[in-house]
């Protein structure tokens, strides 16, 4: 099981965990239900400080599938400046999950397809209006930004 697996069951183990504390009855001998809660929340600290680690060292190893091929020098910095894009918003939205703003599927994509206006974005399996309202212009930005070798903006 990767890291990556991990923190990811970890964060989608959270609301379930947390409707556990709150389904203890408040007046629990030996304030077990403070203690309940005081647990899970240094679970999220800890979930936190591991995502912040996992995402530091994750621009150094590129997002490679058989299918696609290693990327090329182009594409792990722009792989390196979505994955930074999608700390800070996530961070902007108070979001720890960051798959929740887009999954290493949909950056993979991303690079590979390049899309420049919101119309090409929502092609891209997984960015559905929510989405592409909250972070499409942003998300086109740094694609704007990051045009490689023979390709031009549109």
């Amino acid at each position: 099981m990767t890291d990556d697996t991990t923190i990811q069951i970890a964060a989608s183990t959270m609301p379930e965990a947390t409707a556990v504390v709150a389904s203890v009855a408040p007046e629990s001998s030996g304030n077990v239900r403070a203690e309940l809660k005081d647990a899970f929340q240094r679970l999220r600290a800890d979930l936190a400080v591991l995502e912040k680690l996992l995402l530091a060292s994750s621009p150094a190893t590129p997002i490679t599938n058989a299918s696609d091929g290693a990327l090329s020098d182009e594409e792990r910095t722009l792989e390196s400046q979505l994955k930074q894009l999608r700390l800070q918003l996530a961070k902007e939205r108070g979001i720890n999950y960051l798959p929740a703003v887009y999954d290493n599927r949909m950056l993979r994509q991303l690079i590979r397809q390049k899309p420049r206006s919101i119309e090409e974005l929502r092609q891209v399996q997984g960015f559905g209006t929510k989405r592409l309202e909250l972070y499409g212009s942003r998300i086109l930005q740094a694609l704007e930004g990051s045009v490689c070798p023979g390709q031009g903006k549109s």
